[in-house]
């Protein structure tokens, strides 16, 4: 093919091969569209890879005492991931993916937080939250005099997940760049003529939008600073420390990843939001100090401490998060967000409808690209 004369022709054309993206391209795909997914950085993207894999259905969002927009707009998420964990039928299969953790941890030392408490009590009458006697606690709070609660989230790799709708085969994934004009598209110089384009590209959004020419859609980022614990002997922990919470935020958020390394602590929480403008090792300082508050008898004296930037991009929402994904249409252009990962199967709905809006499926055999396949992305941690 002359990529200077021939144009490939596509239902849509997918930016971004994030998790968003991917599992709009299942769900595109199940609905019968044909589908093509760019992404300089491979399988993954960027901003899924750097994720805890925290999949959640909004209690961390009403550590004030009370549901909030965003906890209600997530509140059915984990059971909406589990199905497709749990069975082929639906548009998303994910049951090659096992969870790393299939409940998630709130713990605190605090016995005065009433609102709190009295929520978390009204949610375990529910039974969505349950209150853990000490004999069940796990060996990371072992000895721990306080509150743990168990909530009905779960944790996922991020890379696994990411694998698994790669590999669904109905849709082809490059690892390219793409250049957008009002009216063209172009991939690696590659002309394309899709009938919909699908910007899931995180902070690469903001690039599409102004290349294709539109002026009333605004982005935002909100960075954080992660921070990386490794130890030997570091026990597996997935929760959130709300010990002396001053915000509905938790203090701590700790996932347990294993790898070539030994295992990890991945850390966010007000440590992550806080930390996002200071020097590492200040972040490195506070980290150790807040673990030894809260985590007193976790033994980190020869642990190895690092940060990693992550940029969250979202649209322009007052430098707040939005509570839902959002999908915006411009002509035959979407651009969108899910703004958390948990979200991402209401997005994968979302961007159905606008799709199914525009236009229905035509073109059913799609030319293969003079281009590279995507590789699976690396972890930046």
């Amino acid at each position: 093919m002359n990529s200077n004369d021939e144009q490939v022709a596509v239902d849509v054309l997918i930016v971004g091969a994030g998790i968003a993206g991917l599992w709009s391209a299942n769900v595109l795909c199940a609905a019968g569209y044909s589908v093509l997914v760019t992404d300089p950085n491979g399988i993954g993207g960027t901003q899924s890879l750097a994720s805890q894999g925290l999949i959640h259905g909004g209690i961390k969002y009403a550590l004030g005492g009370f549901l909030t927009g965003a906890s209600n707009a997530i509140a059915d998420m984990p059971r909406r991931w589990r199905e497709c964990l749990s069975t082929t039928e639906g548009p998303v299969d994910l049951t090659s993916v096992t969870p790393v953790a299939q409940r998630y941890l709130l713990f605190s030392a605090d016995s005065a937080r009433s609102r709190l408490s009295t929520f978390l009590a009204g949610q375990a009458l529910r039974g969505d939250v349950s209150k853990l006697a000490k004999d069940k606690h796990p060996a990371a709070l072992r000895g721990f005099s306080g509150s743990v609660f168990e909530l009905p989230d779960l944790v996922l790799d991020t890379r696994s997940v990411a694998d698994s709708l790669a590999r669904n085969g109905r849709f082809a994934i490059y690892e390219a760049s793409t250049a957008l004009t009002p009216d063209s598209v172009r991939i690696n110089g590659v002309a394309v003529a899709a009938n919909v384009l699908v910007c899931c590209a995180g902070s690469g959004n903001e690039a599409l939008i102004q290349q294709s020419g539109v002026t009333d859609l605004h982005c935002q980022r909100r960075p954080l600073q992660q921070v990386i614990v490794r130890a030997d002997n570091l026990p597996l922990l997935f929760g959130h420390c709300v010990t002396g919470i001053r915000r509905p935020e938790p203090r701590l958020t700790i996932t347990s990843h294993d790898g070539e390394n030994g295992r990890s602590w991945y850390i966010g929480g007000q440590l992550a939001t806080d930390g996002a403008s200071l020097p590492a090792a200040d972040l490195i300082s506070h980290a150790r100090s807040e673990l030894a508050q809260c985590l007193p008898w976790i033994d980190l004296e020869n642990a190895t401490f690092e940060t990693l930037l992550v940029d969250r991009a979202e649209p322009a929402n007052d430098g707040v998060r939005p509570d839902e994904a959002v999908v915006q249409v411009r002509g035959n252009r979407i651009f969108a967000w899910p703004t958390k990962l948990s979200l991402a199967p209401d997005l994968g709905d979302q961007v159905l409808t606008a799709v199914r809006a525009i236009t229905p499926p035509s073109i059913s055999k799609v030319a293969d690209l003079p281009l590279p396949r995507a590789a699976m992305a690396t972890r930046p941690w």
